[in-house]
This record gives C-alpha cells, structure tokens and sequence, in this order.
C-alpha cells in the first residue's frame, strides 16, 4: 500500500529569530530545533546540553518520604524485602535498579518476577502466598506492576506485609489501600506546589524512571550520590525499552545512562551489546539499545523466565555474564524463529479471510509470548487493527494480543465489548483480552470486535503515511549534517529520528543483502553525479530498472566498513514512476542463514533451544568425529541424519558439511527447508590413503558376508567422501585386479573381492591423480562453506 507523504511546514531561515540562528548555526538544525517546540534559548540550550537539566527531588513525591523510613526500618531490623516486578525490559531494569540499591545498602533482599505464561502482569494471590508464608516477606516492593491490584494488597495487609507501590501506569480512581503509592499519575501523589513542566516531566517517567526516583531517594539519606552512576544505565535501557517520551527528565537519564554504558560502567550491557555486534568504542545510541539490547532482554520474559537477565544486569562475575548473555542470544533466536514461523502462518491464513477493517485470527498453539510482535508486523503490512489469538492450555481460555493504527483506539472497541471478556487492558494502540470459549465462541467474538472498529472507523479510508521533518537538496547530506543532526540525540519517543525526503535519484545498481536477503542495498546518485549508499530493511521485493529516477525518505547515517567512513542513507520510503514489486511468483527463494561458525561450546545451548523451539529441525552430520561429540546430548543426537535419512523439515543445523554442491542441493530439496544454521567445524582433509584402506575394507566384508552387496551412496555417507570418490576407488581397484563386479544397477553394486594390493602399487595408478583431485575438491567445498560470509551464497537463490 503506497505511504502518503506528509511534509512539514519549514520557516525561512530568514524568518527564524537570530537568538535561535545563533545557536543552531544552520536552516536545517534551527528548523528541526522549531519543530520540536524548542522556541527559546532556554529550551534549545537544555535540550542541546541534557547534562544540565534540572532534576526534580524525589521528595516531591508525597508518599516518598514515608517510603524511605519504612525501606530503611526493614534494613535496620533485617525484614525480608521482595522487589516485585514484571517481566518487559521496563520491568526487569526496575527490579534489577532495586536489587542493586538495597543490596548496597545492605538490606536482606530478594526479588520475584512472575511467569508470563501462567501468571501475566501484576500481583497475584498465589505468589503472594508463597513469598509470604515461604519467603517470610515483610515488605513487598511493586515495580512496574500497574497500581490496580486492590484485592491482591488487601491480601498481603491481611498478613501485615507493608506494600509500596512504585509504578507509572494510569491510575484507576479506586486505589488499592498500600502502605504507600509512588506513581506520578496517582491521585495526590505529587506535591501540590509543582510546576507544569515538573508535573509533565514526572508523568513521563517509565517504570524504571520512578524506581530510579526511589533509589535517589534511599541514596540521599546516605549521602551516597555517586552511586547513582551505577543504576543509570539501567534507566537508560529500561526507558528506552518502554518507549516513552525521551523528553525532560527521561532525556536527562538516557543520555547520561548511554555515557556510562559506552565507558563500560554496566558489564552485562557491555558484553551484551558486543554479542550483539555493536562496539562500544564507536558510541552507542538509543537505537543500538532498542534494536540490540532490549529484544534480548524480552525475549527472556515472553519465552521463559527473566531470571538470567537479572542476573546479567547486577552481576560484575564475568563468567556467570558470558553465560547469561548466550542465554539471552538463544531466546532471541527462538523468539525470531517462532515470529518468522506465526507471520507466514498468519500471512497464510489472511489469503483465505474475507475483505474487513480488521485483521483477526485464532490459532491454538501459537505463543502467547510472541503474538504481540507479530501482530505488530502485521500491523505495518496491511495498515489495520491485527488481533492474533491463542489457547491458554492452563486454564482453556483464549488470550488475544491486540495491535492498532492511530484511527483506531483498541482498547475503547474491547472495552465497547466488556462483556464478552473475563478481563482486558492496554491503550490506544497496543491492548490484550481474554475470554472463555465455553461461554463465547471466536466467531461471535471476532464478529463483535470487527463491528465495533467499523463503527469507529465511519467509513473513513485508512492510508498509512509518513511523517517528513523537511525536503532537503541531496547535495546538502555531508558528514558535516550527519554531525549536526546527532546533536539532537538521543532519538526516542518524542523525540523522532529527523526523516528528510529527496528527489531524482537515479539507480545505479541494487542487490539483496543480510542473512536472508530481506534487505535492499541500492547504488545511486544524484542528478550532479554524487553517489549515495541506501538501505532500505526488509523490501527486497522492490525493483526499479538501472538508470531510472526515484524519490526517497531517508536518515542518513555514517556508515563505518574496513576503516573507510561513508554516508548511508537508510529509507524509510521511496517513490517511483518505474517502481516494480516483485510478486511471490518472481521471488527467488528466500533462505535464512544464521552464523554459529565462529561459536564453540555451544552444545548444550543448541540442546536447550531444540527442547524449546517448536521448528521441526534435523542436524546434518556424516564426519564420525562429530557424531561421536554429539552423542552425550542425545536431543541434539537423536535428530542426526546423513543426506538418504533426512527428511521434510523447517530448519537444518550444519554440523559438518556436504562434500560437494550436488549434495547440498539434493539435502536442501529433500527436506524443503528454507533456514540453515552453520556450525564451527574443524575442516580436515581426507587423505587417499586412508580412503582406500577404508572402502578395500568395506569391499572385502560385504563380499564375504553381504554376498557382494552394496549400496555406493551408503559408503560415500559413512565415510563423508562424494559418490565420485567411492567411484574412482572401485575403478582402480578393478584396474588392479583386486576385485570384480558383477553386476551394476544405479547405485547398486555386487561384487567379488579377489586379494589385497599394496597401496604404493595403487599409488602409481594411472587414476590415483584423479582421485587426490577429488579429494582437494571436497576440502575446498568445505572450507568455502566454514569460512565464506553467509550472504555470498547467493546460489541459494535459484
């Protein structure tokens, strides 16, 4: 569906006041500064310089006062604290910021995330059980969990464990009754003397905003400031994760957190970020945290516990941080997997529904972990609500995750059908539901959810658009504005990344790019010969003809490869008159190939992920040294095949490799898999020698005690060699007189072995050079395959 493009309006640069050029120092920079309500000095100046914003006191907080005594009287008297969080990146930093704190203040403290799966957000009656009666709780500390959990507090008053409430979520008009409530947007919660601008800042807070605030609090008392520095990262990731506004105090916090990540002060984030491919050494931006670092981290709670990402973001053990970032990188594998896997399912499903204003499916064995996501995907394809729906196996009910454009407010057409649900929540553009399929079929429930949106709708034409913060001459994009323009990070919610629109580019050349060849790498230049570099992520289905002109949306970017510094525009758009979109009958046949050739070790994670992931997944190996490590893992080990055994499944794993081009292509046509893993393999040549003995062996014992019988693909697989090679060795070994054939039928044979031959007589055959070149052809077709970057095996794409 084509984008509506939506420029902004820009001042002249003679209509801009001098203060504000002064300042800016150019059109572009001074427009971006207005468009963001940054009309003074004042405004541009603490914008521009977030260090020297001023930080409200976390007194201000009414109930914090009362907070800090009772935190502090627990810590004198050693009562059992549980921080209480949630299982998101804003949950877990939050738990993980409190952990930190009260263990530096010496508190007996632990801490309780529940299982998403079975248990969702908030307070729960069962847990509270067993942190009370198990844990001997004293004081609960929430974090993140919303504040409407009114039976659930009254439940822990009733066994006198005090609840503090910390929180950022709207507040309902009936409060639970807590020892105290520290939530900016709770009735009376902040002191009624506050400025606007305060009041604006604190609401914007994220969950780990506020208990940051918490932690000031308790750090102040001890006049412990520099302690501060530890918990900011934490900050950072947590408020960047929870996207909300990166404005005010929020900006204040993320941009001193990434500082102190870059300096390595956070270890967890430091070696998560360099699994993650980022280096730190060259800055690390809000994006390299959303897109590197929070995944990770909720892909932990959607799939399992978050217990490891805990553990990561509080540890300074190394060990035990190497051992829980390969956690984390193994649920986000799962999680993008799974993603990949319910998005066809659903794109598959979608081609059989009919015409609606919304896009809603049910699937039993779906994830409730990841549904979310997809939804959201599907949400930027097809520019309509997406509700995507699955079975609870716990209690039999169907849990929805739920996801919106701006026409549409999701949570007001759930609530419009309140009645149909056991219980809902969310906002404007992301909500969930659940309801009982014993009292309200998916149908009648799908038919009520459809009607509502049609309602809101009105008829109105959905047409997704772009929001553009100027045009721009692509003779103005220099390295000198790429400069400019990073003096308004960090970028955020509310904050966007600046999008600039360009005109008449002209395409050079483009290919495919990245593991799976999602991506669009395009060579092009403008209409004064200056070229430019664009990424355009997951639209390789686009093609315009050499030579031909288009308009782009763009960020540029500074792009850093083999110590050479060039710019690259990242698209968000393009238009053109020559524009072509691929068909699903033109594409080329996507793979996705995923690199584990420089991991060792990696075993028991792979073990792990087999026993996790619902992908049907087959292990190609033939070299008896691998199978032989393989063994003590037998999930691993039991979905061993050699290229006649397997079968028809979603994924292989490359434990070793074929000896040649025909058997990789016959593996990837048997099984039909379009996801390949490559794994480290110690590539050794095989030696003529040592080949000959083998299949003179096999010869002379299938001739006494197989009637002469042999199938030649089944010694090719137990010895990992090509079907030439076997060939060749029969050949010289008939030439000598060692044995006889019989009878040849494909790759059937029945022969007689008739006697041994020394093995330097067969080293002076006339086809023994023949048979050392096959062997260096089947070494150098498995190094190309250990060592050649995934994306040049562009012969996937047939």
């Amino acid at each position: 569906m084509e984008k509506l493009w939506k420029v902004k309006n820009n001042k002249d640069y003679t209509e801009i006041p001098k203060e504000i050029k002064d300042i800016a120092g150019n059109k572009i920079l001074a427009n971006l500064l207005l468009q963001r309500g940054l009309d003074t000095p004042k405004k541009i100046n603490e914008f521009l310089n977030p260090e020297k914003m001023k930080i409200s006191s976390p007194f201000v907080f009414t109930d914090m006062q009362k907070s800090v005594e009772r935190i502090f009287d627990a810590i004198d008297k050693q009562e059992k604290i549980i921080i209480y969080g949630d299982f998101d990146c804003d949950g877990v930093t939050s738990t993980s910021l409190l952990l930190k704190t009260l263990v530096h203040l010496n508190a007996n403290v632990e801490y309780y995330i529940p299982n998403r799966e079975n248990e969702n957000h908030g307070l729960n009656t069962k847990a509270l059980v067993k942190l009370i009666a198990k844990h001997k709780a004293k004081l609960i500390i929430t974090v993140d969990c919303g504040v409407s959990d009114v039976e659930q507090v009254s439940f822990a008053n009733g066994f006198k464990v005090d609840v503090i409430i910390t929180d950022h979520h709207e507040a309902p008009e009936i409060l639970p009754e807590a020892f105290s409530i520290i939530n900016p947007k709770a009735l009376n919660s902040l002191d009624k003397d506050l400025d606007i601008e305060t009041i604006q800042a604190l609401n914007q807070l994220a969950g780990v905003g506020v208990a940051f605030k918490l932690a000031c609090a308790l750090l102040e008392k001890t006049k412990d400031y520099d302690f501060a520095d530890e918990l900011l990262p934490l900050v950072a990731v947590g408020t960047i994760a929870d996207v909300v506004p990166i404005l005010y105090e929020n900006r204040s916090f993320v941009h001193a957190g990434l500082k102190l990540i870059e300096a390595g002060k956070n270890a967890g984030l430091r070696v998560l970020l360099e699994k993650s491919g980022y280096d730190l050494k060259s800055g690390i931006s809000s994006e390299n945290i959303a897109f590197g670092v929070a995944p990770r981290i909720n892909a932990a709670g959607r799939l399992d516990t978050v217990e490891n990402a805990v553990k990561l973001l509080t540890s300074n053990n190394i060990s035990e941080i190497e051992v829980c970032s390969e956690e984390l990188n193994n649920f986000n594998r799962i999680r993008q997997d799974l993603c990949d896997q319910i998005y066809q399912e659903a794109l598959e499903m979608i081609q059989n529904e009919p015409a609606s204003d919304s896009v809603i499916l049910y699937k039993p064995d779906w994830h409730i972990g990841i549904i979310g996501i997809v939804a959201s995907k599907l949400v930027e394809k097809f520019y309509k609500p997406v509700f995507l729906m699955t079975k609870d196996e716990n209690t039999g009910f169907i849990r929805c995750s739920s996801r919106s454009i701006p026409e549409v407010h999701i949570r007001d057409v759930i609530a419009n059908n309140s009645e149909l649900f056991e219980y809902f929540g969310g906002h404007a553009q992301a909500a969930g539901l659940v309801f009982d399929p014993s009292k309200n079929k998916f149908e009648k429930i799908k038919e009520a959810l459809n009607n509502s949106i049609s309602l809101q709708l009105d008829g109105k034409e959905l047409v997704p658009s772009v929001e553009i913060d100027m045009e721009l001459d692509s003779d103005d994009v220099s390295l000198e504005l790429i400069d400019e323009i990073k003096k308004l990070e960090p970028f955020g919610e509310g904050n966007k990344t600046p999008l600039f629109v360009t005109k008449n580019l002209v395409l050079n050349s483009f290919r495919t790019m990245g593991a799976n060849n999602s991506h669009l790498k395009i060579f092009c230049e403008n209409q004064n010969g200056k070229p430019f570099e664009c990424v355009f992520w997951n639209h390789s289905d686009l093609n315009i003809p050499e030579g031909k002109s288009f308009d782009a949306v763009f960020y540029p970017k500074i792009n850093v490869f083999n110590g050479i510094t060039t710019i690259q525009l990242d698209l968000q758009d393009l238009k053109s008159e020559f524009l072509v979109k691929v068909g699903a009958s033109d594409k080329k046949d996507n793979f996705k190939l995923y690199d584990h050739r420089k991991k060792t070790n990696i075993y028991a994670q792979i073990s792990d992920y087999l026993l996790t992931t619902k992908i049907s997944t087959q292990i190609f190996s033939q070299d008896k040294i691998i199978c032989e490590a393989l063994r003590p893992y037998p999930v691993i080990f039991e979905k061993v095949k050699n290229r006649q055994t397997i079968s028809k499944c979603s994924q292989i794993m490359f434990f070793d490799y074929p000896s040649d081009r025909n058997i990789f292509d016959e593996i990837l046509k048997k099984t039909g898999a379009k996801t390949l893993h490559f794994m480290n393999y110690n590539n050794r040549k095989p030696y003529a020698e040592e080949i000959i003995k083998n299949i003179s062996g096999m010869m002379k014992y299938v001739s006494n005690n197989k009637n002469g019988k042999f199938n030649l693909c089944d010694v090719s697989d137990f010895l990992s060699v090509s079907d030439e090679v076997v060939e060749l060795c029969i050949d010289i070994f008939e030439s000598m007189g060692m044995l006889e054939i019989l009878e040849k039928n494909s790759n059937n044979y029945t022969i007689k072995f008739l006697c041994s031959v020394e093995f330097s007589r067969i080293k002076n055959s006339d086809m023994f050079e023949e048979l050392e070149n096959e062997l260096q052809k089947i070494y150098l077709y498995r190094q190309s395959l250990c060592t050649m970057p995934l994306e040049e095996l562009t012969y996937l794409q047939k």
